[in-house]
C-alpha cells in the first residue's frame, strides 16, 4: 500500500526521475575521471630517435666500415647530426676482405692512411640521395671530387670506371644525418701514381695550349682553373680554335664576345675528376655553362663529343687522363658549341 502510493504520487514520481537522473550523471563523471585517470597513469612512448650512420653502421654489424672510419678519423663525421647530410655507399665485411686481398694487405690497419682516406670518401656524396633520386648514367662527384657513374640496367649499380662496378644490394637505410646504401664491393678511386704539381692552366700552358690559355684570360677564367676546385677539361687544340674563328669569319680570339666566350670556355669544363675509362656511349656530360651538357659518342676505340649546336660535326678525343693538381685535361680537336 505505502509503495503503491509513493509510486502514484506526482511529487514523489518527479522525485525519484530526477534521482535517477542525477545518479546516472554522476557514474559518467565518475566513469570519466576514472578514464583520464587511467591514461594519465600510462606514460606516453618515447619518441623514436633516428639513428646517425655511424650508429646504423654500428648497428647493422658494418664492423669492417666502422674499424675503418675509426682509423681515418671519420667516425666523428658521420656522428655528428649537425654535420651532412650524406649519401653514404656502405661496403659489406665480405666486401672489405676482398679488398684487403686485391692490395696484398692482412688488416686494414696495414692500409696507408691516406689511401684509405680517399677510398672512404669515395663512398660518400654531399647530400641525400634516395634509390628513386638515381637515373641511368647519372654522374656525381664524392667528398674527395672523384665521379661515380650509375646505372640501372640489370639492377642498380655504381661503377667507378667502364669495367669497375659494384651492385647496390640494400638501399634507402634513413639516417638522421643522410641515408646508406649497401654495396658488395669497396671502391677504389683513380689516384695519380705521383702527385701532380701543375695546375689546369699551367697544364695547358705546358702542352702549347696557347690559344686555349689566351680565350681563358680574356674570358677572366684564369683564376678559376688555377684554384683547388677539381674540374675535368676539354681542351682543345690551337687548331680547333683557327678553326672556330674561320666558322665565325673572325680573325683573333679577341673578336669574339665575352659573353660568348665564357659561354663556350665553360661550356667544356666538368666538375670533378671523370676520368676516360668513365666514359659510356649516349653519357650526357653535364657542364658549367648553367647546366647544359654534352653527349659522348663511342664507336669502337673512338671516342668524340656531341655538342648543342645542330648540324656541328663532333669533336674527337685526341688525348686522354693529362693530370694536373685541380683535375684532369682530355685533349679535342673542335671547340665544342652549346
Amino acid at each position: 500500500m505505502l509503495l503503491s502510493y509513493v509510486l502514484q504520487n506526482p511529487i514523489t514520481t518527479m522525485l525519484l526521475q530526477k534521482s535517477i537522473k542525477w545518479s546516472t550523471a554522476l557514474v559518467s563523471v565518475a566513469l570519466l575521471i576514472s578514464s583520464c585517470k587511467k591514461e594519465e597513469d600510462t606514460p606516453a612512448p618515447p619518441p623514436v630517435v633516428p639513428q646517425t650512420i655511424a650508429q646504423i653502421a654500428v648497428a647493422n654489424d658494418f664492423d669492417s666500415l666502422v674499424v675503418a672510419l675509426d682509423r681515418a678519423g671519420l667516425v666523428s663525421t658521420f656522428s655528428n647530426t649537425t654535420g651532412g647530410p650524406f649519401t653514404v655507399f656502405a661496403p659489406t665485411n665480405a666486401a672489405f676482405v676482398d679488398l684487403l686481398d686485391d692490395l696484398g694487405y692482412d688488416a686494414i690497419s696495414e692500409i696507408p692512411s691516406d689511401l684509405l682516406d680517399d677510398v672512404l670518401k669515395y663512398h660518400v656524396i654531399s647530400g641525400e640521395v634516395f634509390s628513386s633520386a638515381l637515373s641511368e648514367n647519372l654522374v656525381a662527384s664524392t667528398l674527395e671530387s672523384y665521379t661515380l657513374r650509375f646505372t640501372l640496367n640489370g639492377g642498380a649499380q655504381v661503377w667507378t670506371s667502364s669495367s669497375e662496378s659494384a651492385s647496390i644490394t640494400t638501399t634507402d637505410l634513413d639516417a638522421s644525418n643522410g641515408v646508406i646504401h649497401v654495396i658488395n664491393k669497396v671502391l677504389v678511386p683513380n689516384r695519380p701514381t705521383s702527385t701532380p704539381t701543375q695546375d689546369i692552366v699551367d697544364v695547358a700552358v705546358a702542352n702549347g695550349f696557347d690559344s686555349l690559355a689566351v680565350a681563358l684570360t680574356r674570358a677572366g677564367l684564369v683564376s678559376t682553373f688555377e684554384g683547388t676546385t677539381v674540374y675535368t677539361v676539354f681542351a682543345p687544340t690551337n687548331q680547333a680554335f683557327i678553326d672556330l674563328l674561320s666558322d665565325l669569319n673572325l680573325s683573333r680570339i679577341s673578336q669574339i664576345p665575352t659573353t660568348t666566350l665564357v659561354d663556350v670556355l665553360t661550356y667544356h669544363v666538368t666538375p670533378g675528376y671523370v676520368f676516360a675509362s668513365q666514359l659510356v656511349n649516349n653519357q650526357d656530360i653535364s657542364t658549367l655553362n648553367e647546366g647544359s651538357s654534352f653527349r659522348v659518342k663511342i664507336n669502337g676505340s673512338a671516342v668524340s663529343l656531341e655538342d648543342a649546336l645542330t648540324g656541328n660535326s663532333d669533336a674527337g678525343i685526341t688525348l686522354t687522363d693529362v693530370r694536373a693538381s685541380n683535375g684532369v685535361v682530355h685533349v679535342i680537336n673542335k671547340v665544342l658549341r652549346p
